[in-house]
């Protein structure tokens, strides 16, 4: 009884000592904006420090892929130039350490030259101390004259499009391809993290596919839609407005 009894107290123990507190939260208001020819959009995302202490946090654009003409800047305090790919919220930047409970506004400015096409901005954000704890936000700036999915990135590649229309009312094309063959499931959450609807789970032949979700039971709000095959996993945010 006593050797059962260690066994559980060193399990215990080990989950304990495990278990990891993110000590920051990252809110994208949206991940999808479309514009104009000569056109600025800005997307907004919400820094918050969770933790008891200031906080530095380090913003790295990881992905720029954007149509000829078209550049995009990271702005804290202060706005950077369009080649710089790397900012803290330090001193050293023009910035300043998140204060505990603080949200700072993180903005990405795009601005759209007179070419159509669609954006791909990825922007990782970590604690520099601690570079695992990372959150990715995949941005997807376009013209109004670009169809979601009419785009040049590698057919045997895995990929979700940002769901179109976005927001919608109450229903919206999702499209995602496919490297392989497989079981595709799809998954949509509210923002507490429960299941509301599970519009898909079957199988698949590799390449694009699209299909329209019905959202005429859902209330208006966001929600996050997963889409999950073999390796692959996911996540973008889309917004009803009834």
């Amino acid at each position: 009884m006593k050797k059962f009894l260690s066994i559980i107290t060193l399990f215990l123990l080990f989950l304990i000592t495990n278990l990891h507190a993110q000590n920051f939260s990252v809110v994208p208001h949206e991940t999808s904006l479309q514009g104009d020819l000569g056109s600025t959009v800005t997307f907004h995302i919400d820094l918050i420090n969770n933790s008891g202490s200031d906080l530095t946090l380090a913003i790295v654009r990881t992905q720029n892929e954007l149509p000829a003409g078209w550049t995009s800047s990271i702005c804290l305090d202060v706005c950077y130039q369009s080649t710089q790919d790397s900012v803290q919220t330090s001193q050293e930047f023009g910035s300043s350490p998140i204060a505990p409970s603080e949200t700072r506004e993180l903005k990405i400015i795009v601005d759209i030259d007179s070419t159509t096409g669609i954006g791909y901005i990825g922007i990782n954000i970590f604690d520099p101390r601690n570079p695992a704890e990372s959150v990715l936000v995949n941005l997807e700036p376009t013209t109004l004259a670009t169809s979601v999915g009419s785009d040049n990135r590698p057919a045997n590649s895995y990929w979700l499009n940002q769901n179109y229309p976005n927001p919608f009312n109450p229903s919206t094309n999702i499209s995602f391809n496919l490297a392989e063959a497989g079981n595709v499931s799809i998954t949509v959450f509210d923002l507490l993290g429960r299941v509301v609807a599970e519009p898909m789970n079957e199988y698949r032949s590799a390449g694009l596919h699209s299909f329209n979700f019905d959202a005429s039971e859902l209330s208006s709000g966001t929600y996050f839609y997963r889409v999950e095959s073999q390796n692959f996993v996911q996540t973008k945010k889309m917004i009803l407005e009834k």
